[in-house]
């Protein structure tokens, strides 16, 4: 997915890209949203050098972000269903007790692997393409969503 968004902010070689909010920002969750909630924001390498109020063309990896999204949401839910589930061979007790036990081991293992494996890859992380013009990111903001 390709989005053109404004730098609002520069520092030691990140760059602070806004970009306006489309429908398909709910399902990402790569980009911080802003105070208003009408902005998403992402910080990556500066690696055009461009200055604050610059337009730049980003290239965020969707494919790669729905593989990353499976391990990091579906691996602690599984392992919740699979505690409960053998719970409840023993007790209600034991079904939840085993339900928390599968949620905190599949967050013992997301949380690091999405911190510490695919934001560091160049394959998930987003980067920039090209700078933009103003006119460039006015006719992004509306193109029709698919």
């Amino acid at each position: 997915m390709i989005e053109i968004g404004r730098v609002s902010k520069v520092k030691d070689g990140k760059a602070t890209v806004a970009f306006a909010r489309h429908g398909m920002c709910d399902g990402c969750g790569i980009c911080s949203v802003t105070k208003d909630g009408g902005a998403v924001e992402l910080t990556l390498d500066n690696s055009l050098e461009l200055n604050v109020d610059d337009y730049v063309k980003v290239e965020i990896f969707k494919r790669k972000l729905r593989v990353g999204s499976v391990l990091i949401y579906l691996l602690p839910l599984c392992l919740i269903a699979l505690g409960a589930g053998l719970g409840v061979l023993a007790s209600k007790a034991a079904s939840a007790i085993l339900a928390v036990l599968g949620l905190i081991v599949g967050l013992a293992f997301a949380v690091p692997v999405d911190v510490f494996v695919f934001r560091k890859r160049d394959g998930f992380k987003p980067k920039m393409l090209e700078a933009c013009t103003e006119n460039d990111y006015i006719n992004n903001i509306h193109k029709p969503i698919k």
